[in-house]
């Protein structure tokens, strides 16, 4: 999960309009601070708790997926079995 800042963009290409919003950034300091006060206040509010929830969610399955019959852990010992056997997981 991310934030995008828009208005942190520079160079010619950068202050063109994204395709998918339409939107251009300013490209100007006050702009910047706008946007970083209203991603700040965002996560201070329902936003980022839905985001503190989401990326609980994430530690939990990229916890679970390495647990010893946890799906990544399964298909590193198949690499392994299958280019390097003498290495033992």
């Amino acid at each position: 999960m991310a934030v995008e800042l828009i208005e942190v963009r520079t160079s010619e290409n950068g202050l063109k309009p994204l395709r998918r919003t339409g939107r251009a950034p300013k490209g100007t300091i006050e702009a910047v601070r706008a946007e970083i006060r209203e991603v700040v206040d965002a996560c201070r509010g329902p936003k980022g708790d839905v985001m503190r929830k989401n990326a609980q969610a994430l530690k939990k399955q990229f916890a679970d997926a390495w647990d010893a019959e946890g799906a990544s852990r399964q298909d590193i010992r198949a690499l392994l079995s299958k280019y390097a056997p003498q290495v033992l997981l």
